[in-house]
């Protein structure tokens, strides 16, 4: 009885033993995992990064190209297009109000009314 305690007691720290390193070799392979994850996304955020900077590059030569056009079309015109002339604006006609309203926190409206100057 007492080798079969004993053979039991050793079986039972072999497992022991089998589960704790299946438990490191699972976590192991989880850090792994994340790690990969997060550099594979550190790469994809580096692409994104670079694009946005080509395209804006791009952009940028765009309009500068843009603004050389313009400027050479402008030299060899005869000067820059005259402006029409503004439009007379006409005074706009203020009304006479001579009643507010006011709300205080009850929200209930207070007509007030002013003396005609």
């Amino acid at each position: 009885e007492k080798e079969d305690e004993k053979t039991r007691e050793l079986q039972r720290r072999e497992q022991g033993r089998a589960i704790q390193q299946l438990r490191e070799k699972t976590e192991d392979y989880q850090r792994k995992k994340a790690s990969e994850e997060r550099r594979r996304e550190a790469l994809e955020n580096k692409k994104a990064r670079d694009r946005q900077r080509e395209l804006i590059e791009q952009d940028k030569k765009e309009r500068r190209a843009a603004q050389a056009a313009q400027a050479a079309s402008v030299q060899s015109g005869s000067g820059p297009a005259p402006k029409p002339p503004p439009i007379p604006s006409q005074p706009v006609k203020r009304g006479t109000y001579d009643t507010v309203m006011l709300r205080v926190r009850p929200r209930i409206p207070l007509p007030i009314q002013f003396p005609n100057p």
